[in-house]
């Protein structure tokens, strides 16, 4: 019996730490990266985020709940209403699917702390339609026989 405590203790503590070091360790990279860039934080966690989780719904061609998150602007607009932050942590009547995890809410807040950093030229686009641009990327594009100029000299 009293092994079996000792064991499952053990086991506890060995799960434990790692799990209390990712954490940790997953904190000081978003604080490093906030630090060292604000639109390197912009282009590697936010962007990211808003195409994938949020552009969907809250984009240009659907706003649910009247809220839109793929520009600045539309951000702004919903922060000088107070209602940025519950917005990013899913405190409205957004579906469970859709909050933020507190982790990655806290990186949001971190960054409306940041002043909300994006780049000038920066657009956040859906999966849909990044696909749709890589489709038209030439390196997509079949390949076809070109046209053989005519010569000048006849």
């Amino acid at each position: 019996m009293k092994a079996s405590r000792t064991v499952s203790k053990l086991v506890s503590r060995r799960i434990e730490l790692p799990v209390v070091l990712s954490a940790w360790g997953l904190s000081i990279a978003t604080i490093v990266a906030a630090t060292e860039s604000p639109e390197a934080f912009f282009e590697t966690i936010i962007r990211p985020t808003l195409a994938n989780r949020c552009v969907a719904c809250h984009g240009p061609e659907k706003q649910e709940g009247s809220v839109r998150l793929d520009s600045r602007a539309a951000l702004l607009t919903i922060q000088k209403s107070g209602t940025l932050a519950p917005t990013l942590r899913g405190k409205t009547r957004a579906p469970e699917s859709c909050r933020l995890e507190t982790r990655l809410a806290d990186t949001f807040d971190q960054w409306i702390e940041l002043g909300l950093p994006w780049p000038e030229k920066a657009t956040v686009a859906g999966a849909d339609d990044r696909d749709a641009l890589a489709r038209r990327h030439w390196a997509f594009q079949p390949i076809r026989e070109p046209e053989v100029p005519k010569s000048l000299a006849g």
